[in-house]
């Protein structure tokens, strides 16, 4: 299984916990079995990558993205680099924060 297809069923699943085989099948429209061979290790086609990650936009992802353009559209200049150094600051901590939670993880 691919770093990629890992972090995108990780994301999934941080993203709809709750969700069956079932559920996750219904929400991609991918068949239950594919379903469950991708959870259990089998590569994943890329219509099926873009199935989860067209899953993953719905929701609250689809809602950041479309107040993100409401806000280009309706703040000042200045309001909107303000946000654009907020949101670099927080990505940047949480990189760090990856960072160091991977070297630890290597240390073990």
């Amino acid at each position: 299984m691919s770093k990629l297809q890992n972090a995108i069923l990780a994301k999934y699943k941080k993203a709809y916990p709750e969700h069956t085989l079932s559920d996750i099948a219904k929400n991609t429209n991918i068949q239950i079995t594919r379903v469950f061979r991708i959870f259990n290790g089998y590569d994943m086609k890329v219509s099926e990558l873009e199935a989860f990650e067209n899953a993953l936009m719905n929701g609250s992802r689809k809602e950041f993205i479309s107040m993100a353009d409401d806000c280009f559209q309706n703040l000042s200049d200045s309001k909107i680099e303000y946000l654009r150094a907020m949101f670099k600051s927080s990505l940047k901590l949480a990189q760090a924060q990856t960072q160091v939670n991977y070297s630890n993880l290597i240390q073990a």
